[in-house]
């Protein structure tokens, strides 16, 4: 159990919440005998509906009364954050919840408390010293709280040498800890941290209304799973995105001539993206990677089917708000018939997400890109898009939310309203 949290907390750097069930004495010695028969038994993997999460349910309710089964609910699939849901809401099961956060977690409150980019710098630049060996007098010029957050960042950017060579990992270690025992170094509590019990229901249904010059869209959507930068960050990561199988159904009106469509109006196959922000300590690379069919807004008569990828940088602008710059390409395909088959863009992309409250959140986008494509002929030209999405939680599961986009010199209005379950 020690090296499985040492593991995941300092080697993976994640976040730990253990919850106490509240077992008695016979629960528990049937719950720890179950364990022991089931030994080296084999259950088949399905990630969507028997994963490692829904097996933790069934062994759970080896144990409790069948009326309050865990997993009976989960039949489609599942979801781990859910999972802990379920278990935290069920009645008297869950004693006590702990929380023991990762070393870059700790890292990142202690550093917030260095009032400067400069100090912070110097945290790393002793850290680095530290770690070729270089001389150590300067670490007699950090403050007390520059050595208790040098300590984590040294254990963050260099633990897996742990595994390899523990003596010299301590060696290394060695004249910062010395320099630290030598202060009086206040006590560390990291508190008000949200949990995957408090994330919010993961699927949604809502209906859409969209506005253009020359069609307007009414549409049914449905999302099976996970987040987007709309919603709120309580127990997610606050800069990852996970969007699985959203699908919007519904009408398309031609205000040219009348006429009414009922078609697939739009498709999130799979979207993820992590805009993880550059740090004094770590440069992370911010990605983005979606699969999805679109009405493109100079013809939303056809469906446009879109592969895309970016690369580039985030910074962090405050509490779950970043600025990104982004290098993207995008490729389009329109099934395999006609001219008009298929083109491609490369260009730059501007990236803002704000948090505005609590339950307010923003995520608005421009980009310049150069197409290359068929349409009778070849063509190449430089194009602009730019969208901007608000949405804002009025209870725990139900929300608002408007856009607005541009893409071509065509703009789009659309209003909604979303219930996640």
């Amino acid at each position: 159990y020690y090296y499985k949290v040492r593991e995941y907390n300092d080697f993976e750097s994640r976040d730990l919440w253990i919850y106490d069930l509240n077992l008695s004495e016979d629960q528990r010695k049937n719950l720890v005998f179950h364990l022991w028969e089931l030994g080296e038994a084999h259950a088949d993997y399905y990630f969507f509906n028997k994963n490692c999460s829904y097996f933790v349910l069934k062994v759970i309710d080896v144990v409790l009364p069948k009326q309050q089964s865990l997993s009976k609910d989960y039949n489609w699939f599942v979801i781990p954050s859910q999972t802990i849901k379920t278990i935290y809401n069920a009645k008297n099961l869950v004693k006590k919840v702990h929380f023991r956060p990762s070393v870059k977690t700790k890292l990142d409150h202690k550093l917030e408390k260095i009032n400067s980019f400069s100090k912070k710098k110097k945290v790393y630049q002793q850290v680095q010293a530290l770690h070729k060996n270089k001389t150590t007098q300067d670490l007699k010029t950090l403050s007390p709280v520059q050595l208790d957050a040098a300590l984590d960042m040294y254990d963050f950017l260099y633990s897996k040498e742990f595994l390899t060579d523990e003596a010299l990992y301590i060696k290394k270690k060695r004249p910062l800890l010395v320099e630290l025992s030598k202060n009086k170094i206040s006590e560390f509590n990291i508190t008000k941290v949200k949990g995957p019990h408090d994330m919010h229901n993961p699927s949604q249904f809502g209906v859409r209304s969209s506005f253009s010059k020359n069609y307007n869209q009414h549409s049914l959507f449905f999302r099976p799973a996970f987040h987007s930068y709309l919603e709120p960050t309580e127990g997610v990561m606050s800069y990852g995105e996970i969007i699985l199988g959203q699908l919007a159904i519904g009408v398309l009106e031609n205000n040219n001539n009348s006429e009414f469509n009922f078609n697939l109006n739009q498709a999130a196959w799979i979207k993820v993206s992590d805009h993880s922000p550059l740090l004094t300590y770590k440069w992370p690379v911010s990605w983005e990677f979606g699969l999805t069919s679109v009405r493109p807004l100079y013809d939303q008569s056809i469906l446009e089917h879109r592969l895309k990828l970016a690369t580039g940088v985030s910074f962090k602008l405050g509490d779950s708000s970043f600025l990104s710059f982004m290098n993207f390409y995008r490729l389009a395909l329109r099934g395999v018939g006609g001219s008009d088959k298929f083109q491609h863009e490369e260009g730059l992309k501007l990236g803002l997400r704000l948090k505005l409250s609590k339950d307010f959140y923003t995520h608005l986008y421009g980009e310049g890109f150069l197409r290359n494509g068929f349409k009778n002929e070849f063509i190449t030209d430089i194009n602009y898009g730019l969208q901007m999405d608000l949405q804002y939680r009025i209870t725990t599961d139900f929300s608002l939310k408007a856009g607005y986009r541009s893409r071509f010199k065509e703009e789009l209005f659309d209003i909604g309203a979303i219930l996640n379950f």
